[in-house]
């Protein structure tokens, strides 16, 4: 749609990736469609920094860390899941009120934005907790990877903002998602 800004502006400045913490300290963010894409911008960044500063720590193997992959596969799996179960979420409105109104759109949409960057951030913390207790630094790797993958699947790109647009549409709703999104932001 040509209403969609596209991911370009959330890239915007982009010296602020290399720095994460600099991000925090803004006393009002904007959480339109541009907000949310540059925090899970900043979020598969900030994993990544993390992964390489806690694996750098690694030395050596030492411990057995057969175990560590298989719960970093099993909660991988088991994220990737939830973000399936994710995509059915908009499918069956609870409330068709709730879809009258640009509030409750959008904030219903920025909720299951953040439950998503929930899911698909947690194989990056299993492989940093696990480089940790079994100082296999590829565990950090393997699910910084992870994360910053499903965070590009499932993030709110153009394919799901209007997946979810035509869904609303579908139900009956007259609000258009990005126009709630950016209406509702402050």
């Amino acid at each position: 749609m040509s209403d969609d800004p596209g991911w370009r502006p959330a890239l915007r400045p982009i010296w602020k990736f290399l720095v994460p913490w600099v991000t925090f300290f803004p006393l009002r963010r904007r959480l339109d469609l541009i907000g949310l894409r540059r925090v899970f911008l900043h979020v598969g960044v900030a994993l990544v920094e993390l992964a390489l500063v806690i694996s750098s720590r690694a030395v050596e193997q030492r411990r057995e860390s057969t175990g560590a992959w298989l719960r970093l596969g099993v909660g991988a799996a088991g994220c990737f899941g939830g973000l399936v179960w994710s995509t059915s979420r908009w499918r069956d409105p609870q409330d068709p009120a709730d879809l009258r109104s640009a509030e409750k759109v959008a904030n219903g949409f920025r909720a299951l934005s953040f439950i998503r960057l929930g899911l698909a951030a947690s194989p990056a913390m299993y492989g940093i907790v696990g480089t940790q207790l079994t100082e296999t630094a590829e565990l950090a790797f393997v699910g910084a990877a992870i994360s910053v993958v499903l965070i590009a699947v499932y993030g709110p790109t153009r394919s799901r903002v209007d997946d979810i647009q035509d869904r609303l549409r579908a139900a009956g709703s007259p609000i258009s998602l990005r126009a709630a999104l950016a209406e509702t932001a402050s």
